[in-house]
């Protein structure tokens, strides 16, 4: 069974922003953060350049937040085979992670986000 997700997860973010494009599913969390999560159905299943994840959070006003992650990941048998990370950390950008290497993913973007 494979299972798939692209999306935004973003600390401390305050405002909904005033427009959300068609398809992207917002949701604030209080749980292990307090932020808010976006489901971006239109990313899952193809390559997303860097530049289109970079607009789509400045559009949400992402740019604000201390941190934000962009996440596309792909999992067959509950391993993921392929995760790739963009974002910013304490507003550093870091470039894009891309690793299809089982048990090197979960390191490099925990280093990357801080």
């Amino acid at each position: 069974m494979t299972g798939q997700f692209a999306g935004f997860l973003v600390l401390s973010i305050t405002a909904h922003p005033a427009i959300i494009p068609d398809g992207p599913v917002w949701r604030e969390i209080a749980g292990s953060f307090s932020g808010v999560g976006l489901l971006v159905h239109d990313f899952i299943g193809r390559s997303v350049q860097e530049h289109e994840i970079r607009m789509l959070a400045l559009s949400l006003g992402f740019s604000t937040a201390l941190k934000w992650v962009f996440l596309q990941y792909v999992c067959w048998a509950c391993q993921i085979e392929f995760i790739c990370g963009v974002g910013v950390s304490v507003w550093r950008e870091f470039n894009p992670i891309e690793v299809s290497e089982s048990g090197v993913y979960s390191g490099r973007l925990c280093c990357a986000y801080g």
